[in-house]
């Protein structure tokens, strides 16, 4: 079982509720969905497109997955994921856009958003005691000889390489795009998501996503509202891991 700390937004908010039908999976209720009769491609094309995606549900990465280091209980990661979703709280980014990390589609801040790229350290430094390190097969299916020297130290040290001067939100809608119907499908992409692109998006809360087995679809054990004042460091340490049995 691995577990990650994504941004979705809340269950009922228009972005979750496009982007579950366009990726034909929604996290919260963990089942699938139809996709949108508007889009021009037809379903098993759908599918294929959106696959490595919709694995993961609609969300941007803030603590990669990982599995329970050895003194942390479930219970405990999900008491010390209120704490830090209480002594946190909500910010916005002032707009979206449409754009591409190599073949992929995702929806991006349109700006370098410091206070974003904070939110998201605090995210893996509070939850790095609870992670489990890297089995040797998981460090391999990074391609470590395909990242630069910051990424591989990321990799080695906090389990994932795009941290910290390397983190880039992105929420995304697709796998690798290539082939001819791409232009069909980028099309698709900026006629669907047209309602949110330039407009601001409220980091309101975040969610506690869980994978039962290895290649299954993530689910959302907990989604939880930022309550908090103005964000600030703190430490998994200001709560125990693992005295709290399940």
């Amino acid at each position: 079982m691995r577990y990650a700390i994504y941004f979705t937004p809340a269950i009922d908010h228009p972005l979750t509720i496009a982007a579950g039908r366009w990726l034909g999976y929604d996290a919260f209720a963990g089942e699938e969905r139809p996709f949108p009769d508007s889009i021009a491609l037809p379903s098993g094309r759908m599918s294929a497109v959106t696959a490595a995606a919709a694995r993961y549900g609609f969300h941007a990465t803030l603590k990669a997955p990982f599995r329970l280091a050895d003194n942390t209980t479930p219970a405990a990661l999900e008491a010390a994921f209120d704490v830090f979703c209480r002594k946190h709280g909500p910010f916005d980014i002032p707009e979206l856009k449409l754009g591409k990390l190599g073949r992929f589609h995702a929806l991006v801040p349109a700006r370098e958003n410091e206070t974003l790229r904070d939110f998201a350290a605090d995210v893996v430094r509070y939850f790095e005691p609870m992670r489990a390190p890297l089995a040797n097969e998981e460090i391999a299916r990074r391609k470590p000889d395909d990242l630069s020297d910051e990424e591989r130290d990321n990799l080695e040290r906090w389990g994932y390489p795009y941290v910290f001067d390397a983190f880039r939100f992105h929420m995304t809608l697709t796998g690798p795009v290539s082939g001819t119907d791409a232009h069909v499908i980028e099309t698709a992409i900026e006629d669907y998501f047209a309602p949110f692109v330039g407009e601001p998006l409220e980091i309101s809360g975040i969610g506690l996503f869980m994978e039962e087995r290895r290649g299954a679809p993530f689910t959302i054990r907990r989604w939880q509202p930022l309550t908090g004042g103005q964000s600030r460091d703190i430490g998994a340490g200001d709560i125990g891991t693992g005295d709290t049995q399940e």
